[in-house]
Formats: structure tokens, C-alpha cells, sequence
């Protein structure tokens, strides 16, 4: 949230070490009345007055150890790194068995791009500190940073950022970006008042962005609503709260599903995603069935680690899980954005080696469900400051971010930029269209699921809009799938097509029309596939055998006609036995299922029925089919 996000910057950037811990030394009372005074000052961020006392403090007693120490650190937040680097040395070379300011110098080094002026003292502070095992820790791995920065830095990537304008970004701190697939609409966070988050949402307006407004008064509240993400299909969104009378611990996460043009009341996500403690920064798969979110809850491996939690077979959330060592570090993860493709994962980490900070890093899932070793996205995309809430619209090209916009302290803005190739994973189309009754034209509420026919497991699956009839599912490439829409009252629709991405510019636009369960209509059972010339069933069918089977299950009054059809290859003997062979194969498995054998019959055509003349390949794939009629 907010809060955090801003003292996180200000801890890790404009302090990055502090010795305040150590006490001063001295006896003398007019030391002692300008120390407190420098103290003040300096808790007022007034560091130039600070300095003035500090050094009365030394005038007045040399041995105030601290005030020496602290003149450097005034000198760092006031970004004179002569001044601050003369303090620094002046206080090693009088009190060099203290390993206080060997740190400090080398993060006043680091932070200003000195890399390799910062290691060698952070070696010296490693060999010197004797007791705090946790900075000795974090110097190590600076110098891991302060290595990769200077690699990095001699081999810039590509980079372009624009602020996506006023419509979005005003006076005040906007970020955690979220965009749908389509990329209609558009949601972040605000910081309202400069204390309080709500989420604020816009839309393609004709290739620029409407202005942006309040989500809804259902969401947004006294209390902070934000780390947020929106569904692929625009339908749904997640995110993050601090109400103290709903919530299981600090923060829970929270979601809301659009209902015409409306959004719901927010409702918690549960036991199984929220904890006792901090869970927020919620990101959405495209199939609906992984939640990835930040939690300090025990079990992880550092201050807030990436936690993930899957749909089961009744659509309830499994046990939440910790991603792993692999991503996760003893250091913050923050902002995880699962891309489209369900395997790409972009997230935040000051963790793993880089400019220093909160960098943004990438891993991919393979087959077997392991993340690579994190990749950094290079500078200057990141650099000394917080980058962080990255995500990517659904043609892998269109990153945005937010980021302190230079010149205005502490105000974010969000920004995009047209991420390197290196760095895009393998871009997703999606399909998109309108469900509605085939004899009324009226809109139909359906649901839509897509299923890899190679594991037959589910691809997505997504409602349609209640009030608009619009529904849209993403397609990872390169698979072939099956499309089936079902709703009750209505004969369900199957389609069957291999996905070769060609262009992700233009989506795949497809309408469809149910048709009403009455006797005579029928459908084409396009994902039900035999062996070439035989009647054997290939496993590819289960799928489409298997939603046949839950269509009869729910609609016990219902009896249908398994009817084989093929083309005009061959002789016409031989292509009727093999039709019906077909078509009893189809209703053997159902029986086997356990479907009442009476409420089947098992009819072959042969060829005297084709749908397209049997003149080419693409024709004659269309009259080998199955059917099933309504009796």
C-alpha cells in the first residue's frame, strides 16, 4: 500500500544507513544542548541547519564521536557527496575500528553510481563489523549489486518511457498499473489526500485514455483500497484492503466482478488466500485459476515473499503455497505480474543482483512447473530509484510502470514504454465476441471454457457480462484447443481450431449463438476425432466426450441421435459401416459413463449428408463429422 511503498523509498533511498544507534561520548553541557538541537533539526529534515549544530557540538567537545558521523550523513541527504565523503573519512581515519562508516561511505558511493569506489569499503566493513550478522549480509550482497551495475551500465537496454498523461496522472502519487487483455480498461491506484489509496479506472477512448474516475463507492472506502489487478476479461478485479472489521489480518485481498457496467460489492477472498498477517498485491492468470499476491505470513524465506493459491476442481482456493527460493529471497519481493501466458512472471525484488533497491526481474515456468533464475531487466529501465508495479499488455510489447517523475519529490507517476525483445515473452491473442439465443438474438448468460486437448485440462474459463453479453478468453499460441459455451436451457457449442499466432494486433472476433433445447436441432461435435479410416476414438476426444456426458447428466429428460457423417472418399459401403461405427462409439463410451443406453440412439449417414461440397481438403474435413440431435 501506500504508506509502505513511500517509507520503503525513503528508508532504502534517502537513508540508506543511519548510525544513530551508537552513543554519543562527551560530557560537556553546551555540547550536549547543541547535539539535541542538531538531533531535532535532523528529525525535521532541516540538515543544512543540522550541520551547523553538529559542528558547535564538536567545537564544543571533540569527543562527540557521533556528531562527526552525522555531519555526514546530513551531507548525504543534502546529495553533497564531497562534503559527505570528507565527514565520513574524517571520523574512519579517528575512529577506524568502528565499521559504522565504512557502510555508510560505501553506500554514499554506491548510490551516486560510484561502484567500484563502494566495494572495497564494504569489504572493509564485512571484515570489521564483529556482531550484526544481518548488515554483514547486506553488505555482500551490495557488492553482488554494485558488480552487476557496473556491467550493466556499460550495456544499457533499450529504453523509452512516456507518462501516459494527465488523463491518468495528476498532482499527487498514482502507480500499481493494471490493463485487461483487450486493453479497454485500465485500473490504478491514487493516493487521495496524500494519505489515503483508492482505485481509480479508465478506458480506450478512441486510442487515447478517458479521464480517469473513481472505481466505484462500492470499493472505495474511508480505508485504503489498491495493489490491484484486473482480470484478463475485464470482468473481474483484485485487490488489496486494510478494513479492520472484515479483514483476518493487516491487509486482505478483495474482489469484485463487474455486473453490466456496475461493480459489485467487494468480497474477501478467503481463508485460504488471506492471513493472519500482511497479504496484498494480487495478480490474476488469463485462465482465472491462479492468484499470485505478496504475504509476510510464516513459511516464506524473507520480509514479504510471492505466495500463489490455485482453483481446484469445485472452483474453491487450494492452500496457499510460497513460489520458492527461486524468486523469493531473504530480502522484499513486491508488485508480482503474472503475463498472459500464465508463465512469464515480472516482479519486483531488492534481492537478487541489481542497480540497487527494488529492481524489476522476469522468470519463466517450464513444463515440469520450475521458475527460471530471475533475469533483470537492465538499466536504465531499472536504476538507484524504486521501479516496481510492471506489467504488460497482451501483445508482449507495452510494458507500464510507475516511478517517481524527475523533478517532482515523491510524486509517482505511471509510465510505458515498448519493452526490448529480449525481454517479451511469446505474445497471447484472445477471442472475443457476444453469446446470444440463435432464435431470440437475445443475450445469453454462458460460460466459455477453453480446453487444451493435449492434456484435456482447462485453458480458462470465463463468464460472459451479464448485461452486455460480451465475453473474452485469452489463447496462449501454438495448441490446439476446444471451445466449448454452455448455459443452462441450451445446447452447448463446440468448436475446435488450432491457434497459429499470425498477429496479436487485431483480436479473433467471434459471435456465438446457442441454440434452445428442443427436439430436431442439433449441433456438430467438433471435438470428437477418430483414427484415420477407423472407428477408434482418439484420447484428444475425452474432452468434448466428457461435456457430452455432464449435458445428459443435467438434462435427464433429454434423448439424443449420435449420428456419423463422412466425406465422399472411398466406397459408399465402407463409408456407412464406418459412420455408424462411429456413432455407436461415441454412445458405447456415454453408456460406459453410465447414460441410460435408452436415451441414446447411434445413427450412421455415410456420405449422403454433406455441409460442404466434397470438392477440397478444408470441405471435406467439414462433412467427417459427428452430430448430435435432439430427439
Amino acid at each position: 500500500m501506500s504508506k509502505y511503498y513511500f517509507s520503503l523509498f525513503f528508508i532504502l533511498f534517502l537513508f540508506p544507513y543511519s548510525c544513530k544507534s551508537q552513543k554519543a561520548s562527551g560530557n560537556s553541557k553546551s555540547a550536549k544542548e547543541h547535539y539535541m538541537k542538531a538531533e531535532r533539526l535532523f528529525s525535521e529534515y532541516k540538515y543544512a541547519d543540522a550541520v551547523v549544530e553538529y559542528k558547535r557540538t564538536l567545537e564544543a567537545d571533540p569527543n562527540y564521536s557521533y556528531a562527526l558521523f552525522a555531519i555526514g550523513d546530513c551531507y548525504t541527504a543534502l546529495k553533497d557527496v564531497e562534503q559527505a565523503t570528507f565527514y565520513y573519512e574524517k571520523y574512519i581515519a579517528q575512529y577506524p575500528g568502528k565499521p559504522d562508516a565504512y557502510f555508510a561511505l560505501a553506500e554514499l558511493y554506491k548510490n551516486h553510481l560510484q561502484f567500484e569506489e563502494a566495494i572495497p569499503y564494504y569489504e572493509k566493513y564485512i571484515s570489521k563489523e564483529k556482531s550484526n550478522d544481518a548488515l554483514k549480509a547486506k553488505a555482500g550482497k551490495f557488492i553482488l549489486d554494485c558488480k552487476f551495475a557496473m556491467v550493466a551500465i556499460k550495456n544499457p537496454v533499450p529504453f523509452a518511457p512516456v507518462n501516459v498523461g494527465d488523463k491518468i496522472n495528476t498532482e499527487v502519487p498514482e502507480y500499481f498499473p493494471s490493463i485487461s487483455a483487450d486493453g479497454q480498461n485500465f485500473i490504478f491506484s491514487r493516493l487521495v489526500n496524500r494519505q489515503q489509496e483508492d482505485i481509480y479506472i479508465t478506458h480506450d477512448d478512441h486510442g487515447t485514455w478517458a479521464p480517469s474516475q473513481p472505481i466505484s463507492p462500492l470499493i472505495n472506502t474511508d480505508y485504503n483500497e489498491g495493489a490491484l489487478c484486473i482480470s484478463s476479461n475485464g470482468q473481474y478485479i483484485f485487490f488489496s484492503s486494510n478494513k479492520p472489521d472484515e479483514n483476518f489480518g493487516s491487509h486482505d485481498i478483495y474482489f469484485s466482478l463487474l455486473q453490466g457496467k456496475t461493480w459489485s460489492k467487494p468480497y474477501n477472498a478467503g481463508p485460504k488466500i488471506n492471513s493472519a498477517y500482511w497479504d496484498s498485491h494480487p495478480s490474476l492468470s488469463a485462465d482465472g485459476r491462479t492468484l499470485y499476491w505478496l504475504s509476510t505470513r510464516p513459511g516464506g524465506y524473507g520480509a514479504e515473499d510471492i505466495w500463489y493459491s490455485t482453483l481446484d476442481s469445485t472452483d474453491h482456493w487450494t492452500e496457499a503455497k510460497n513460489i520458492g527460493a527461486t524468486i523469493n529471497t531473504p530480502y522484499k519481493e513486491f508488485t508480482p505480474f503474472i503475463y498472459t501466458d500464465g508463465n512469464t512472471l515480472y516482479f519486483s525484488s531488492e534481492g537478487h543482483p541489481g542497480m540497487g533497491g527494488l529492481d524489476i526481474y522476469y522468470s519463466t515456468k517450464d513444463a515440469t512447473g520450475t521458475w527460471s533464475t530471475p533475469k533483470n531487466l537492465g538499466y536504465p529501465i531499472n536504476t538507484q530509484d524504486v521501479e516496481s508495479g510492471f506489467v504488460l499488455s497482451a501483445n508482449g510489447k507495452t510494458a507500464f510502470y510507475a516511478t517517481e517523475e524527475k523533478g517532482h519529490h515523491f510524486n509517482i507517476d505511471i509510465f510505458t514504454f515498448p519493452l526490448y525483445p529480449e525481454a517479451q515473452p511469446k505474445a497471447v491473442a484472445y477471442l472475443k465476441g457476444n453469446i446470444t439465443d440463435i432464435k431470440t438474438k437475445q443475450l445469453v448468460k454462458a460460460t466459455v471454457l477453453l480446453i487444451d486437448l493435449e492434456t484435456g485440462k482447462s485453458a480458462g474459463s470465463v463468464q460472459n457480462n451479464s448485461v452486455t453479453g460480451e465475453y473474452l478468453i485469452c489463447l496462449p499460441p501454438n495448441k490446439n484447443y476446444a471451445l466449448n459455451v454452455s448455459a443452462p436451457g441450451y445446447l452447448f457449442y463446440s468448436e475446435n481450431f488450432e491457434f497459429k499466432l499470425k498477429s496479436v494486433t487485431e483480436p479473433m472476433l467471434k459471435n456465438i449463438e446457442l441454440k434452445p433445447i428442443t427436439g430436431g436441432e442439433s449441433i456438430v461435435l467438433n471435438n470428437i476425432f477418430f483414427e484415420v479410416n477407423k472407428a477408434d476414438l482418439k484420447t484428444e476426444s475425452k474432452a468434448e466426450l466428457d461435456k457430452l456426458y455432464a449435458f445428459l447428466k443435467n438434462n435427464k429428460e433429454v434423448r439424443l441421435e449420435i449420428g456419423g457423417h463422412t466425406d465422399n472418399t472411398g466406397l459408399k459401403d465402407a463409408n456407412q459401416k464406418l459412420s455408424e461405427n462411429r456413432a455407436k462409439e461415441v454412445v458405447n463410451y456415454l453408456v460406459q459413463k453410465g447414460i441410460d443406453s435408452a436415451r441414446l440412439v447411434a445413427k450412421g449417414y455415410g456420405d449422403t449428408k454433406p455441409v460442404a461440397p466434397n470438392t477440397t481438403a478444408e470441405n471435406k474435413a467439414l462433412n467427417r463429422r459427428t452430430e448430435m440431435k435432439v430427439l
